[in-house]
């Protein structure tokens, strides 16, 4: 039993086991697979190629309690993992009406589809023994507005959050290996927020989210850090485009200082140019709300 055999099954209401079966049992309307196969993926050669292209996982594939089956008419509306169990399995939730999911401590894999389609899925609670989001996760999931992600998830896969239309900011630790090349298509008002300098930063940058360093305190835009964004950052950033320097023969922003690379590439695009310094000004005079 690989996958959800009952998918999408919109009128059933609950699963039963006779007692002393020895390899399933059911807890809080979950079927649960007591050791069953799983995959943990760590990371992939090329997050970047087309997920129709042949793939190159770094994974393994230990055996645990994995959760199968959860019925799709069931009346639970939030729902708490067990402890004890290792993995989602692959459709698992799929189509279900769960509001609220918390992932408890020991969890290690969301396997393929596991809540797609989970429409009124609000609040997700990530712990932090998640490694990996496989493919189409929590794809059309639409109801889901802000996450975070755990501290040692390492990879999220192809489709994982795609057409989630309504997610507006998630939190991706420093620890996260791979994130592919579709894993939040369109999500388009999604802000990234993380490391400076890490996958979830390049990742953002690559594919034009918007992304907001988790570490700094520093505004976006205060080139010269007095804690104020005025007309003076714009022109540091025009002086630093046409390679003046100040008295010192210092240039006006220290590329090797990831901070100030990141304040001052306003637009978030990983290019410093004058298209920043006029998003800045634009700000000034209130053409744009936010920088």
């Amino acid at each position: 039993m690989g996958y959800n055999p009952f998918a999408y099954c919109s009128q059933l209401s609950s699963i039963t086991v006779q007692s002393g079966n020895t390899n399933f049992y059911v807890q809080n309307d979950l079927l649960i697979a007591k050791n069953h196969m799983y995959s943990v993926t760590k990371d992939i050669t090329d997050p970047d190629a087309p997920s129709t292209e042949s793939r190159s996982y770094t994974s393994y594939a230990p055996y645990g309690s994995v959760v199968i089956s959860f019925p799709s008419a069931s009346t639970l509306k939030t729902v708490t993992i067990p402890e004890t169990v290792k993995a989602i399995g692959n459709y698992a939730f799929a189509g279900s009406k769960i509001e609220k999911l918390t992932l408890n401590s020991g969890l290690e894999s969301i396997l393929t589809s596991a809540f797609s389609g989970c429409t009124n899925l609000s609040s997700v609670s990530f712990s932090d023994s998640i490694i990996s989001i496989c493919d189409s996760s929590f794809e059309e999931c639409t109801s889901l507005k802000n996450l975070k992600f755990g501290k040692n998830l390492e990879f999220i896969s192809y489709y994982a959050f795609y057409n989630c239309q309504n997610l507006q900011s998630v939190t991706i630790g420093e620890n996260v290996k791979a994130i592919c090349c579709d894993s939040f298509g369109n999500c388009n008002a999604l802000v990234i927020n993380g490391k400076i300098g890490s996958t979830a930063e390049t990742f953002a940058k690559k594919y034009g989210y918007k992304f907001k360093s988790s570490e700094t305190t520093r505004l976006k835009g205060d080139v010269d850090n007095n804690g104020i964004i005025n007309v003076v950052d714009a022109t540091d950033i025009q002086k630093y485009v046409v390679n003046l320097t100040d008295e010192n023969g210092n240039k006006f922003i220290d590329i090797n200082n990831a901070e100030d690379v990141y304040v001052a590439d306003v637009n978030g695009d990983g290019i410093i140019n004058v298209v920043d310094a006029t998003l800045i000004q634009k700000y000034l005079v209130r053409l744009v709300e936010s920088l």
